[in-house]
């Protein structure tokens, strides 16, 4: 009959067991590391994507701002540009009811409040909103 004991105490082959758990460990750790590193790139990506459309609306309601300030319109006119070929901004502005009180040296003045609404668009469905409330003095004489 065939004695059990010598084969249990035989080390042979006992290395390429350690060497393949180690390589196991070593290749989960791996993986691992490539998963998390996928998951930081689409991150840092989703992040760009949207700075991208916030900066396009924040293009929109300034280039607003400066078209009120110049030219003084009761309705400003919707602007719609392309920044790049996937990156743009709209922009609506409407005036409110002007607002007529005592000025600075006697003068009389009248307030022109504005709500600007700017939306941003950018690339894979990237968007912002920004609104913004503007208020314009003038004396009340221009308006007569």
């Amino acid at each position: 009959m065939m004695n059990i004991k010598p084969i249990l105490k035989n080390e042979k082959g006992s290395a390429i067991i350690v060497a393949l758990l180690v390589l196991v460990l070593l290749t989960i750790i791996g993986m691992s590391a490539t998963s998390n590193s996928n998951t930081e790139l689409q991150i840092t990506t989703n992040s760009q994507l949207y700075k991208m459309a916030f900066y396009a609306a924040e293009s929109g309601w300034q280039e607003m701002a400066v078209d009120i300030v110049q030219t003084n319109p009761t309705d400003p006119p919707p602007i719609s540009r392309n920044l790049t070929a996937d990156t743009r901004y709209q922009v609506t502005g409407v005036s409110n009811d002007p607002v007529y009180d005592d000025g600075w040296e006697l003068q009389d003045y009248v307030q022109r409040p504005y709500t600007v609404t700017s939306n941003g668009t950018g690339p894979r469905s990237a968007a912002s909103q920004i609104i913004v409330g503007l208020d314009k003095i003038e004396k009340y004489k221009q308006y007569e």
